[in-house]
């Protein structure tokens, strides 16, 4: 008996993180084992918080690209119309002429009223208001 028992001492004194890591990893699974669904909470919140922000995200982008599509098709119609006009006038149309009305552009990109009022002021035209 007693030399069984000091094989086993010998053997535990040469490989002793075996029972070392059994015991840690039995102590782990013991104060863990309980907790597993709180993480697996946190981490599918994580993923939907984060789902949101994407979304948010992209309708800002699309929301942005819309504008800045709306602020040139505005700024080329109206620059094509006061070239009209000028060239009614036989003038030309310069390009510190076309920054201005690219300015009013952006400035009154949702109000066309009011955008081509401050071309007309701008340039010398008369704004006639057609009732359908």
């Amino acid at each position: 008996m007693w030399m069984a028992i000091k094989k086993v001492w010998a053997w535990i004194k040469a490989y002793w993180y075996v029972p070392v890591s059994v015991i840690t990893s039995i102590f782990l699974w013991q104060l863990f084992r309980e907790d597993i669904g709180e993480p697996t909470k946190l981490l599918e919140n994580a993923k939907e918080s984060h789902k949101k922000e994407v979304k948010t995200l992209e309708k800002i982008r699309k929301e942005s690209e819309r504008k800045k599509d709306q602020i040139h098709k505005d700024y080329y119609k109206a620059v094509t119309e006061l070239d009209a006009k000028y060239k009614l006038m036989n003038l030309t149309l310069h390009e510190w002429e076309k920054k201005k009305v690219e300015k009013i552009v952006k400035k009154t990109i949702d109000d066309p009223e009011t955008r081509a009022r401050l071309i007309a002021e701008e340039f010398g035209f008369e704004v006639v208001i057609v009732d359908d």
